[in-house]
């Protein structure tokens, strides 16, 4: 079972052939949030795990049957959005430092494509620095990462020259 933290499961019920089961065991005990009863796992896990295996023992007057369940318990995918997604910059002019703003799980990596024009650096879904270059609108695909999946946005850079400054002198 590949589970999300923070998000509540489907009932799992196990069929039965053969005998009732009079009692359930369950070892190791399941991670936070979920709950073993008469051999039915419910609830939402709290807390991320690696696969871990577990054996379950149905128990009765004929004896014990054991079977095994893996259960992994992912991140929630990170949703992300930045306030503005069509950036307009100047040459030359340090930008205001762009992050994104985070909702579900937390990204473990963040990657984009294709690479910032010179200047502009990317680190953890945050985008800073001072443009070198003009350029004409491009598009960027941001990716954010984790257990749980990848979620990407894109965002639209155009970068333009310093506007032009005169005065006459008389």
């Amino acid at each position: 079972l590949i589970l999300t933290r923070d998000s509540t499961i489907a009932t799992i019920s196990p069929t039965l052939s053969g005998g009732n089961a009079a009692t359930w065991e369950i070892s190791p005990i399941l991670s936070s949030g979920l709950s073993f009863t008469n051999g039915v796992i419910s609830g939402a896990p709290t807390v991320n795990m690696t696969q871990t295996t577990y054996t379950v023992w149905a128990n009765n007057t004929g004896g014990s049957t054991a079977g095994y369940l893996n259960i992994t318990i992912n991140e929630p995918i990170a949703i992300f959005t930045y306030s503005n997604t069509n950036l307009i910059f100047v040459r030359s002019i340090a930008i205001n430092t762009l992050s994104p703003v985070l909702s579900g799980g937390n990204a473990e990596t963040w990657s984009i494509s294709p690479q910032l024009p010179s200047g502009l650096q990317f680190d953890n879904g945050t985008i800073y620095g001072t443009p070198v270059d003009n350029m004409t609108t491009a598009s960027y695909t941001i990716w954010a990462n984790n257990t749980g999946g990848t979620n990407y946005g894109v965002i639209n850079i155009t970068i333009n020259e310093l506007t032009s400054g005169f005065a006459y002198q008389y």
